[in-house]
């Protein structure tokens, strides 16, 4: 830094130099690819371009031409033309009778492209153009009804609200609900509460107090490496007796039937609480 006339401190030419050389650069790179195609002939058609300059395609002259603010090519009418009378010949051919579910699958294009078409030609509406209409009309009617009711519907599943109302898989209620945040996890209680388990007790036993699928606790035990069981159950009651485990198993047994009675009734009373009137 070195003082000016005026006392200021100002940057040293040094440290200004590169950056303005690389900008004069860049600036001059640009005024000589403007020059270069405004030199060009532009009443010529983009293909005649292309092929004396040597492009490949003539859609790089188009882009050119954009880019630089040059007039369109002169005959940029024909070629529209010459592409769209051939399918305008196509799409009459086709069966207008048909649903514009049918025609999408016969031709491969979408349901909102054969709708483009139909209207484009002046080709009667759609069969069930009527009945679009009326599911229309029913949608709207129901997402009016779910935004007057949110807080009858706040803290209800997606299950629930389909089991209730019935509009869950036939509108866009679902998706509006998700997107207000009024819907809860319908998992809010998982299906199988293995924190809570004690491990300790035989997996037959754990099966049948948490109501598990036959070997899915004996399946998680080898999966997370847990220990084998404090007791077992070869010999029956008797060999309990005799090892003197007997009583501290039946308290563990009891203890984990409480455990999973409370847990089921919570999980009942949550999903079937009332609602409200209806």
């Amino acid at each position: 830094m070195t003082p000016d006339s005026t006392g200021q401190k100002r940057k040293s030419a040094r440290a200004l130099k590169p950056a303005s050389s690389e900008l004069l650069r860049q600036q001059q790179q640009r005024e000589g690819y403007l020059a270069k195609w405004r030199a060009v002939d532009w009443t010529k058609t983009d293909v005649e371009l292309a092929e004396a300059m040597g492009y490949r395609s003539s859609s790089s002259i188009g882009a050119i031409r954009r880019r630089i603010g040059a007039p369109k090519s002169p005959r940029w009418h024909q070629h529209r033309s010459k592409f769209r009378e051939p399918n305008l010949v196509k799409w009459r051919s086709w069966d207008w009778s048909k649903q514009n579910a049918e025609l999408a699958r016969e031709t491969g294009l979408t349901k909102e492209r054969i709708r483009q078409i139909r209207q484009l030609l002046g080709a009667p509406q759609s069969p069930n153009y009527r009945k679009d209409l009326s599911r229309l009309r029913r949608n709207t009617t129901a997402l009016q009804w779910a935004a007057k009711n949110l807080d009858r519907l706040k803290g209800l599943s997606g299950a629930e609200v389909e089991r209730k109302y019935g509009f869950w898989r036939d509108c866009p209620v679902g998706e509006f609900l998700k997107a207000k945040g009024v819907l809860r996890n319908g998992r809010l209680f998982p299906k199988h509460r293995w924190g809570l388990m004690n491990f300790e007790l035989p997996s037959r036993v754990l099966e049948r107090i948490w109501r598990l699928p036959f070997n899915m606790a004996v399946a998680y035990r080898s999966r997370k490496h847990l220990p084998a069981p404090k007791w077992r159950l070869a010999g029956g009651p008797a060999a309990l007796q005799r090892r003197g485990q007997l009583r501290a198993y039946n308290r563990a047994v009891t203890a984990e039937e409480r455990k999973a009675a409370k847990y089921f009734a919570e999980r009942d009373r949550a999903w079937n609480r009332p609602r409200g009137r209806r």
